[in-house]
């Protein structure tokens, strides 16, 4: 695992120091899917930065990777930013996070996420987002760069497009953005996705530099959307949605004509939430909802090195409720969800597939994250919170144990106590240690029982 994002964290905590002295600002929570549709976006883009490459046969959003063990899903759920999280992230122009957990006794899966917007006149921004991942997901890192011109009072558009080290992963796209007083957001954008690869690929490549090349014969576009408006008085709705068209590519090796196949994939996800302040400027309560679903297939003839016709799909939805509540010094906040997931393949021939076979898996979860805090005089909160991950597996036919065996395992429990120093209104601090509760096995070593279940740091900064 690459260290970086650590020094990025320690870094960012020495540059906000000196704002000890202010006060910490208290507010009704709030919550959005923005961060939600920002992850899957850029694991759209950057698909040679994610685990298993280009090509991986088990959904664009790695919702499952050879290296998780049974509570990777757990310590995630545990340690990563929630939607109140990203409410606050994205409530400002200009924001660095990062975060870090221990999931083993020797890997450190982390993130750092920065979005700055910087003027470039009257009415021209030049905007910039960075993700760096080093996870059992992906190991990135992805830049997109966008450049803005407001048109008129509150209505935004923009070009964008992304840096990648292989031309032919480059992305560009068009989007429109409208801000109003009375609080509606409304925002949509088109991207051609690897805009650039079939004109890179019409130039001479050298199979010295580059072996493996690929061809579109239908080249993939994303169109997505995401509205945000208030629905009456102290009730606000979000919905979000993206779709990539059907793409279909040639694959095949400079070096040896016989390793060649044909790669066709598409998605889609759709976001709601809604969210009304129970006890206006204290408490916020609402429902939510999270769907995506990939679909992949690889053909290749008899005469190629891995004769290949198969189909894999992987749909995933989430539902859920929470509760966020805020009382002077104290804080208290309850997330709910329901997770179904599906992992279905067919076909007749499955050369390079991951598992070498058909079969059709689901699993179903309930999550349950409580947790209750306060802050303390000198901007040191401390919480104490609860997690439990609740699992079924209504079907599990055909199932390579060699490839998920890591997956059945009983239901996880644990308690985390979290300590948070807010440096200011800008930026807090977070760590966290957490004990099981149901004495199950660090990882996958049975001689490794013990009440320790993973440690994790975050960083948050807004200005």
């Amino acid at each position: 695992m690459h260290r970086t994002p650590i020094v990025c964290l320690a870094l960012a905590g020495l540059l906000f120091t000196p704002a000890l002295a202010q006060e910490v600002e208290v507010h009704a929570p709030h919550v959005t899917l923005e961060g939600w549709v920002h992850d899957l976006r850029v694991a759209a883009w950057d698909r040679a930065g994610s685990v298993g490459g280009s090509y991986f046969d088990r959904g664009v959003f790695r919702y499952r990777t050879p290296r998780m063990d049974h509570e990777y899903d757990l310590d995630m759920f545990t340690s990563r930013f929630t939607l109140a999280d990203d409410a606050d992230f994205y409530n400002r122009e200009n924001g660095f996070r990062g975060w870090a957990v221990s999931v083993t006794t020797l890997d450190l899966p982390s993130a750092t996420q920065l979005r700055a917007t910087i003027p470039l006149g009257d009415h021209l921004d030049f905007r910039i987002d960075s993700d760096l991942q080093d996870d059992f997901e992906a190991r990135r890192l992805a830049l997109k760069i966008g450049y803005e011109v407001e048109v008129a009072a509150g209505h935004h558009a923009g070009f964008t497009h992304s840096l990648a080290r292989a031309k032919a992963d480059m992305d560009w796209g068009l989007y429109y953005r409208y801000r109003g007083r009375s609080g509606l957001v409304a925002e949509a954008e088109v991207t051609a996705l690897d805009g650039i690869n079939n004109i890179i690929t019409g130039q001479k490549v050298s199979p010295f530099n580059r072996d493996t090349v690929r061809t579109y014969r239908s080249a993939p576009f994303m169109f997505s959307a995401r509205v945000s408006s208030p629905i009456t008085t102290g009730i606000r709705g979000e919905a979000a949605f993206g779709i990539q068209t059907h793409s279909e590519a040639d694959i095949r090796s400079l070096n040896n004509d016989s390793l060649r196949f044909t790669y066709e994939d598409s998605f889609w996800y759709a976001g709601f939430l809604v969210e009304g302040e129970a006890w206006p400027n204290h408490v916020t309560t609402g429902v939510v909802g999270q769907f995506t679903s990939s679909t992949m297939m690889r053909t290749a003839d008899l005469a190629s090195l891995d004769p290949a016709d198969y189909t894999t799909r992987q749909p995933y939805s989430r539902v859920g409720a929470f509760a966020l509540g805020q009382w002077g010094q104290w804080r208290a906040e309850t997330w709910l969800y329901y997770d179904n997931y599906t992992d279905e393949q067919e076909g007749t021939l499955f050369g390079g597939a991951s598992v070498d076979g058909p079969y059709l898996f689901e699993e179903t979860r309930t999550w349950l994250r409580t947790e209750v805090g306060a802050m303390t005089a000198i901007g040191l909160e401390t919480s104490l919170s609860y997690q439990a991950d609740l699992r079924s597996f209504p079907k599990g036919e055909g199932l390579d144990d060699r490839y998920l065996g890591f997956i059945p395992h009983r239901p996880n429990h644990r308690m985390t106590l979290n300590l948070s120093y807010h440096f200011s209104n800008l930026a807090v601090f977070d760590w966290g240690l957490s004990f099981d509760l149901d004495n199950d096995h660090f990882f996958v070593d049975p001689s490794s029982r013990s009440r320790y279940d993973g440690m994790y740091f975050r960083l948050r900064a807004n200005w």
